[in-house]
């Protein structure tokens, strides 16, 4: 654990195709979801989802947009309003 610690901590930028899986313990409903994810010190996220439907979640460590394509919307919040009122 230690070496992959140390090599990610000399890493500045990270590209890799993801699954997400996701079940719903409430109805036992499992979904699965395909994209990539692009991550860059200090701060930076791109989660970009291909399937079942096409959508963007990015952060550049104090905003966070979403789009959504099928439904055509975009949203906008700042991180550091969440996190305030998290504690």
């Amino acid at each position: 654990m230690k070496k992959v610690q140390a090599y990610y901590a000399q890493t500045q930028k990270l590209k890799a195709d993801f699954r997400q899986e996701y079940t719903n313990s409430t109805f036992g409903k499992t979904s699965t979801s395909d994209g990539k994810v692009y991550v860059a010190k200090p701060g930076k996220m791109r989660w970009d989802y291909s399937k079942p439907e096409v959508k963007y979640f990015i952060s550049d460590g104090t905003t966070l947009w979403v789009y959504e394509e099928a439904q055509h919307q975009a949203f906008q919040q700042s991180l550091k309003t969440r996190s305030s009122r998290s504690r």
